[in-house]
C-alpha cells in the first residue's frame, strides 16, 4: 500500500510489498518534501500527509 501511495503522486519506488532501500529512499525524499523528519520510516505524520495528498489529486 504505501509502495502504490508513493508511486501513485510520483515516487519512484517498486510495487513490490518488501520495504527495501529503494522504498526508504523514496520514503525520505517525500519526508524531504514535505517538511518532516526526514527517517525513512512510514509512521504517523507520513501516512497522514501521504493520504490528505492523495486525497488532493
Amino acid at each position: 500500500m504505501l509502495q502504490a501511495m508513493l508511486t501513485a503522486i510520483g515516487y519512484d519506488t517498486p510495487i513490490t510489498g518488501y520495504f527495501g532501500d529503494k522504498t526508504e529512499k523514496a520514503v525520505k525524499n517525500f519526508q524531504n518534501e514535505n517538511e518532516l523528519k526526514p527517517d525513512g520510516k512510514a509512521g504517523d505524520s507520513t501516512i497522514t500527509t501521504l493520504k490528505s495528498l492523495q486525497d488532493e489529486n
